[in-house]
């Protein structure tokens, strides 16, 4: 079951600290169509989680 894009938006608005970022024609695996740009973005937000 996919989860729509709407519901990302409402729990990055609800989510203290939350981020979403939107892979533009990616599938619903996001993360395997766009395997590099996930590590990119899980890496900067540990690299800040580490920095708190």
């Amino acid at each position: 079951m996919d989860t729509p894009l709407w519901h990302g938006r409402l729990l990055e608005k609800t989510i203290p600290d939350a981020g979403l970022v939107v892979f533009e024609g990616a599938g619903h695996y996001s993360y395997l169509d766009r395997l590099a740009e996930t590590v990119r973005v899980m890496d900067y937000f540990f690299k800040q989680s580490a920095d708190q």
